[in-house]
């Protein structure tokens, strides 16, 4: 790959990045959503032990944290390249959610819950289309995507965006737990929907489902 292919992929990537916070930071957390990965989990964490703020600091954190096994798995199993991409894609990611959780707070923007069926909406397409825009440039944004990228490892038959489906359905039952039936069924259809755009955008963006990294 020649350098300005690799810069674009750079600058493509870090945008992604720098936008998929939306979804988090005004739809999912406000409205108890939690759409799967290590991010549902991190939202769950931050009510559970009464964590109160916008979620833009302690979810992040918390979720980055969570991914430290999985750094360990695609280190060893997984190519050099994609391991770099995940990490770096990792790390970022909850920075810019920090950035942007402390640019709302310091032009005192106040984040309103939104419709139930708009978060969910949303909440699903922004990850969804940029997680599948990070694997097709061969990376991924750790947490699910990682355990989706070893499910297909060994069931290539099960695409990416799939596994993340099935690997966030697993989640939901706490979520329905900790806050009511009808946000657990917001979630499913959250990650349903997200996985669902997950193969859309691999296989309408990069013309391919999976990308070949092992």
């Amino acid at each position: 790959m020649d350098r300005k292919k690799k810069l674009l992929n750079f600058l493509i990537i870090n945008l992604t990045l720098a936008l998929m916070p939306i979804a988090d930071i005004f739809y999912l957390i406000p409205s108890t959503i939690t759409s799967g990965g290590l991010y549902g989990i991190a939202i769950v964490l931050t009510h559970l032990f009464g964590l109160k703020d916008d979620g833009s600091i302690y979810v992040p954190i918390i979720a980055f944290l969570l991914n430290a096994p999985l750094f360990l798995y695609s280190f060893l199993y997984f190519s050099k390249e994609y391991f770099n991409k995940t990490f770096y894609a990792t790390a970022t990611l909850p920075l810019y959610m920090l950035l942007m959780g402390a640019f709302l707070k310091y032009i005192n923007y106040s984040i309103v819950e939104s419709n139930i069926f708009v978060a969910t909406i949303l909440g699903s397409l922004i990850p969804g289309v940029g997680i599948g825009i990070i694997m097709g440039l061969g990376g991924s944004t750790g947490g699910a995507d990682t355990v989706a990228k070893i499910i297909n490892r060994y069931y290539p038959k099960i695409s990416l965006g799939l596994g993340v489906t099935l690997t966030n359905l697993a989640l939901t039952l706490v979520s329905a737990i900790m806050f009511g039936i009808d946000r657990a069924i917001a979630s499913v259809i959250s990650i349903i929907l997200t996985g669902w755009f997950i193969d859309v955008t691999l296989w309408y963006g990069f013309n391919k489902r999976a990308v070949d990294m092992e």
